[in-house]
């Protein structure tokens, strides 16, 4: 929440256009958690995966919006 509202519910923020795969993803959420990706990583089960990407993109989406507000302070 921000703002009394849900991250995932701001429409506002600019979408930067960006594109890429699911495996980039899923290293970039390994390496925000501390994990290394041929080590840790890929000795987690389905689960524990999924929650430390579903936790990376929730801060990702938290970032974007926290720094879409602050820009528009700073205008």
């Amino acid at each position: 929440m921000y703002r009394g509202r849900d991250v995932f519910g701001y429409r506002q923020i600019p979408r930067s256009g960006v594109r890429y795969g699911i495996m980039l993803e899923w290293y970039l959420a390994s390496r925000w958690a501390g994990l290394d990706w041929f080590g840790n990583f890929n000795d987690l089960d389905g689960e524990d995966m999924a929650f430390i990407v579903a936790a990376y993109r929730t801060n990702m989406q938290i970032e974007a919006v926290v720094n879409y507000f602050a820009s528009k302070r700073k205008r």
